[in-house]
């Protein structure tokens, strides 16, 4: 999710979240308390939960919820006239998202979860046209329960992540093979909530690589983003953002100046059941909808790449 190239690139290379580690936090405040409280595990109707969030030079996002207050669709447009990639979420009788119909770029995918200890201990996403182009994940967590590994060995695909002592994931390292390919780079000096932890149901970023960024306590206030070999794509200097905050000390836009470009970045959020804010946006049934038909298809996928050969080796292709 960066720029309308970035997101091109995380098309590409995988889309990944967060960077280098940082310094550790303070002890938590009465805030921080209640940020740490915040679960996207919850199903309850009522509770305030993120409806819309628009990174302006990367994508838009928009959820629904059903009747039991679980997230059931993931709408991501990447501003190509119509949203292009969605994905359809189903749970089980704990709650537990357990699969995902995915559809990206008209290609028909099935992504399946699988839990040991109550968490994701395996992503297996599949091509409804092409059953053989599958990828299988198998998720690590470290002794604080965080996901700090997501290998797929038959690939030679490994995505690894780093936490600060608040649990923020600071770090999301892409690697073909021992080949290092992308990485993502995040600090969290302000206390303001992240709303992604308000999307009940939804525990990982799964159209992402990584996807940790959905558990972090606190919303990011800098990103670097390295990509291989071409260097540093975007880095926003955290001196210079600003966060207006709004019910419950969630988001409700967040600017940026990123010094590679020399341009400032708002996002906005919107939210239901947070005293009764809610954006007029285009119905979700309806936008999935107008993007069945759509003829536009990428090379690559967010989770299903070209070989890492192929991608990396290539020196006349142009990442970005």
């Amino acid at each position: 999710m960066k720029s309308a190239n970035a997101s091109f690139l995380t098309l590409m290379l995988a889309t990944v979240l967060i960077g280098s580690c940082k310094k550790e936090l303070n002890t938590p405040t009465a805030q921080t308390a209640e940020i740490l409280g915040v679960s996207n595990h919850a199903n309850v109707e009522s509770k305030c939960r993120l409806v819309f969030l628009d990174w302006p030079t990367s994508s838009t996002w928009q959820f629904h919820y059903n009747e039991k207050g679980l997230a059931d669709q993931w709408i991501i447009d990447y501003g190509f006239g119509s949203p292009l990639h969605i994905n359809e979420m189903t749970y089980d009788d704990q709650n537990r998202m357990i699969q995902s119909k995915e559809v990206y770029f008209g290609g028909n995918y099935v992504i399946d979860f699988f839990y040991e200890n109550n968490r994701v201990s395996r992503l297996r996403r599949a091509s409804a046209d092409f059953p053989d182009a599958m990828q299988d994940f198998i998720y690590t967590y470290n002794a604080k329960g965080e996901n700090i590994r997501q290998d797929d060995n038959v690939n030679d695909i490994h995505v690894l992540m780093f936490y600060d002592a608040m649990g923020n994931c600071t770090t999301t390292d892409l690697y073909f093979g021992d080949l290092l390919a992308y990485s993502d780079n995040y600090t969290f000096e302000q206390s303001t909530r992240n709303p992604e932890l308000n999307i009940p149901g939804v525990t990982i970023g799964f159209p992402f690589y990584g996807g940790s960024f959905i558990s972090n306590k606190r919303w990011f206030t800098s990103n670097r983003t390295v990509i291989l070999p071409n260097g540093t794509f975007n880095e926003y200097d955290p001196a210079q953002t600003e966060i207006n905050e709004g019910s419950h000390h969630f988001p409700l836009t967040a600017n940026y100046y990123d010094l590679i470009s020399q341009a400032r970045i708002n996002m906005t959020f919107d939210y239901e059941n947070c005293n009764g804010s809610k954006k007029s946006a285009v119905p979700l049934l309806q936008a999935a909808g107008n993007f069945q038909t759509n003829n536009y298809r990428l090379q690559g996928e967010p989770m299903l790449l070209r070989s890492a050969a192929q991608l990396l080796n290539d020196k006349s292709q142009k990442i970005y």
